[in-house]
């Protein structure tokens, strides 16, 4: 068996592999009432734009196509196709082996290619009938958006091998400020349709993807990394699927030894009260655990997104609303999570205590949210005027 004939085997079993999975979800009576409709309704709306401009567009902002662009590209990793069990044969097989990455790496390539590329054939009619682009700044966004498609997925390659997740999390975020600072310009050359910047940029993004990527291709000691990667884009549609689950559980299991904060567990009020008892271990367990805070962040992250993007000042107050009302359900389902369905704190659900600090949590959480959202509402009123369009 050649390396192409390994690499179709192995790619027309993952291809029915995420059939499955996405049959469980997706039975006759959900493609026939649903994604069939869907699909034809998308299709005569996409008919329409070619024809005339959406009312919403005439809203929205050349640069906010460019973000949609940004934030899809750190979509997905390079693929190797690759199993447990190929450490036993395939290693001896080195050339079979290292053939199957070769031809993986080119099919990711292409792959994450036509990605882009149907998303620029999605914002075609904004291109050439809102915004009156040239075939030149329709073909850079093409380029720009794969080329740093590549270099995002070869980096973020090189971060699974950090262990500690803290770490790893902060050099994400860092990364992803220091890329959009980089679209930023761009986005400016972009506009002005700097071909010689924006294919300077791309060329650097392809050529430094390549000399840190390609190497690994040929090394046998990435195998377990390339094992790690190949599992969490294998079940990625599975965890997709999951969080739309309301019957599964989600909470992360806390690896840690010791807690990132309050590690010695002292206490938090002097006063020992029934209610300062349960807000201390609310207020403790919603540090600690990253899937709280991130959730409760999250909330807030989404609606100053819609507020500072979305021109019209009626939507930015109706999401403003929305987002009040997003943070006060959340903050009641997170109380009844974290005390409710441990079984040692399940019996004081019934005291007033309970409801106290309750209320009392529900409104310093309520009260952030708020402080933060018209706070991003104030500066999207002040500054809207010197956005770019």
């Amino acid at each position: 068996m050649s390396s192409k004939q390994l690499f179709l085997k192995r790619l027309f079993a993952e291809w029915k592999f995420q059939y499955g999975v996405f049959r469980t979800v997706l039975d006759w009576t959900v493609i026939v009432y649903l994604v069939i409709p869907a699909i034809v309704i998308f299709t005569f709306i996409y008919r329409s734009w070619w024809f005339e401009t959406p009312e919403w567009l005439t809203y929205t902002q050349l640069s906010a196509l460019f973000l949609v662009g940004y934030l899809i590209v750190w979509v997905g990793h390079f693929r190797t196709y690759i199993l447990d069990a190929d450490i036993v044969f395939l290693i001896k097989h080195q050339q079979l082996f290292i053939g199957v990455k070769k031809i993986a790496f080119v099919y990711s390539l292409i792959f994450h290619a036509l990605g882009i590329g149907v998303l620029t054939v999605i914002f075609l009619p904004f291109f050439i009938r809102h915004f009156q682009l040239s075939n030149v700044q329709i073909f850079l966004y093409f380029l720009l958006f794969t080329s740093l498609k590549w270099l995002l997925m070869t980096l973020k390659r090189l971060l699974i091998r950090i262990e500690r997740r803290f770490l790893k999390q902060v050099i994400n975020t860092l990364l992803f400020i220091i890329f959009a600072f980089v679209l930023a310009g761009l986005y400016v050359a972009w506009v002005n349709e700097d071909v010689l910047v924006c294919f300077l940029a791309a060329t650097t993004f392809i050529v430094t993807s390549g000399f840190i990527y390609i190497p690994t291709l040929a090394k046998l000691s990435e195998f377990n990394l390339d094992l790690m990667v190949e599992k969490l884009e294998r079940i990625k549609y599975i965890g997709f699927i999951l969080q739309f689950s309301y019957g599964v559980e989600k909470t992360k299991v806390m690896t840690r030894t010791k807690p990132l904060l309050f590690r010695r567990s002292q206490r938090i009020f002097k006063k020992r009260t029934p209610e300062s008892g349960l807000i201390e271990l609310f207020i403790k367990v919603f540090i600690r655990n990253p899937l709280y805070l991130f959730s409760y962040f999250k909330i807030i992250a989404v609606s100053s997104t819609a507020i500072t993007l979305i021109p019209p000042v009626w939507i930015k107050i109706l999401i403003f609303g929305f987002g009040i009302v997003a943070l006060l359900f959340w903050i009641s389902l997170a109380w009844e999570k974290i005390l409710l369905d441990h079984p040692i704190t399940k019996k004081y659900g019934q005291l007033n205590a309970y409801f106290v600090a309750k209320k009392k949590v529900t409104i310093i959480l309520l009260l952030v949210g708020i402080f933060i959202l018209l706070v991003v509402f104030i500066l999207a009123m002040m500054f809207r005027n010197f956005l770019p369009h």
